[in-house]
């Protein structure tokens, strides 16, 4: 991330991947693009787009600018911009988008709410334990 000189902050070409086998539990912040091939179960937030492959799983809630989701997702989904739902993916809770795409074999059980002004949320609240 660069600063600017009036202390705002600008997002660069940052691209994060959280690989096959890996898993996180807790909170996830980034400025840049990410991917995801294993799991995270708690909040995700990113300026830039996030991906999901086919072997990626996230539960919990998102704030992204675009989603591109092969694998699975479960908990609250809100994208600034765009959501893809590709054929092998599964979504299981509630989408805020702008646009969506949902290919012939994805599984989407939840809510879809779409806005043209959608603004993408830059705070995310603490999971709770149950």
């Amino acid at each position: 991330m660069k600063s600017k000189a009036n202390g705002e902050q600008t997002v660069t070409n940052v691209f994060n991947i959280i690989g096959n086998g890996t898993n996180i539990k807790g909170d996830v912040n980034a400025s840049g693009d990410i991917r995801i091939d294993g799991s995270i179960v708690g909040n995700l937030t990113t300026a830039g787009k996030l991906i999901i492959g086919e072997q990626g799983y996230i539960e919990g809630e998102t704030s992204v600018k675009i989603a591109d989701i092969s694998g699975s997702y479960k908990g609250k989904l809100t994208a600034s911009q765009l959501v893809i739902l590709r054929s092998t993916s599964k979504f299981d809770g509630d989408l805020f988008t702008k646009k969506v795409v949902i290919e012939e074999g994805s599984v989407f059980n939840g809510t879809l709410t779409m806005e043209k002004g959608m603004q993408q949320k830059t705070t995310t609240q603490p999971r709770k334990e149950n």
